[in-house]
């Protein structure tokens, strides 16, 4: 938060609470809670969310930046594009900000609709401060581009604007997933994929990407499986048709109704972030894909890190989530529309 680079940092923006007085920014929607590699303990940032000076600000801007040269390579993706009342409802249920030079750069991966606007100086859309918003931000070495091009090229983005030069034409799945808007064959024998990277200050994270043909909701069907792990979700359920918990083993999956994030509680209803954390220690995922039968024909994925200090603050987030018979703690039914998820 003091504009020093970091290795990763993770931020929680909360939604508009007019009586609130944890920060003078919550009345107006831009108030955000951090915590990055070298500060563990999340802090509500002095700076609102919309502040160029902010680690937003100052991250997203050198992307901004890096529109304006020939050298490094920058994407801007979302399916609710900057400047459209429109919405990609083919292509990835996804959001985030790319820029490498040859050496190294971010990934930073969020749920803000029309955030981030490659064409204009730093702001936050003001469409995007009534609900609480996720954003997980990560350092990698350029070399890291081959297997972030491989799992971006399963989610098929929806991409605002890119720069491509020649020299990064040797990350080959990169080129086609971004340059060349290829995506995978209908034809390939998985519609997922699941790989680890390695951040520039040698934090291991484990990234989960699937394809509008996986046809499967990403938590129960990918992240369980490879973690073996229960999950409380913490995503959009104001739509139609939210899956409901899966309840039938030790490692269910269920949804949050309910947050307190550093006893600022609100509703699920005020929240589009897109967030899991594990009932047991220490699995904290960040990412793009909400848990509702639409999102089952949509490509997105999820990025998760192991650490005990951010999945301490996400795990005591969890206030109220809806039942399941491994529950033990206050929960609310499901809702009656609810639909059952394949386990």
């Amino acid at each position: 938060m003091n504009g020093n680079d970091v290795d990763w940092f993770i931020a929680l923006k909360m939604p508009t609470i007019k009586t609130g007085t944890a920060s003078p920014f919550l009345p107006k929607g831009t108030a955000f809670f951090y915590a990055d590699v070298n500060n563990q303990e999340f802090k509500i940032s002095d700076k609102d969310i919309n502040d160029p000076k902010s680690a937003m600000g100052m991250t997203v801007s050198q992307a901004i930046d890096a529109t304006k040269s020939k050298d490094k390579y920058w994407m801007f993706y979302n399916d609710q594009q900057p400047g459209r009342t429109d919405s990609d409802g083919h292509r990835a249920h996804a959001k985030g900000v790319q820029a490498f030079d040859s050496n190294q750069g971010f990934w930073l991966i969020h749920s803000a609709p029309r955030f981030a606007d490659p064409d204009k100086p730093y702001y936050f859309p003001e469409t995007a401060t009534k609900f609480g918003q996720s954003f997980f931000c990560m350092t990698f070495e350029s070399e890291q581009l081959h297997e972030i091009g491989r799992q971006i090229h399963v989610a098929q983005l929806s991409i605002t604007k890119f720069g491509f030069p020649d020299a990064f034409a040797q990350y080959e799945k990169l080129q086609r997933a971004v340059k060349l808007g290829k995506s995978l064959s209908t034809k390939s024998c998985s519609f997922n994929r699941t790989t680890a990277l390695k951040t520039k200050g040698g934090q291991w994270l484990t990234s989960y990407e699937k394809h509008r043909n996986f046809g499967k909701d990403l938590y129960s069907n990918q992240l369980v499986p490879n973690t073996n792990k229960a999950f409380y979700v913490e995503t959009w359920l104001n739509g139609p048709r939210d899956y409901a918990p899966t309840c039938k083993t030790d490692d269910y999956v269920t949804n949050n109704r309910r947050i307190a994030p550093g006893g600022v509680e609100w509703s699920s209803a005020l929240d589009h972030s897109k967030w899991a954390v594990s009932d047991q220690p220490a699995t904290v995922c960040v990412g793009d894909i909400n848990r509702q039968a639409s999102q089952s024909k949509r490509g997105g994925g999820t990025m998760c890190i192991e650490n005990r200090n951010i999945w301490k603050f996400f795990r005591d987030s969890v206030k109220t989530p809806e039942c399941c018979a491994k529950i033990k703690d206050a929960c609310e039914p499901m809702p009656s529309d609810s639909i059952a998820t394949d386990e």
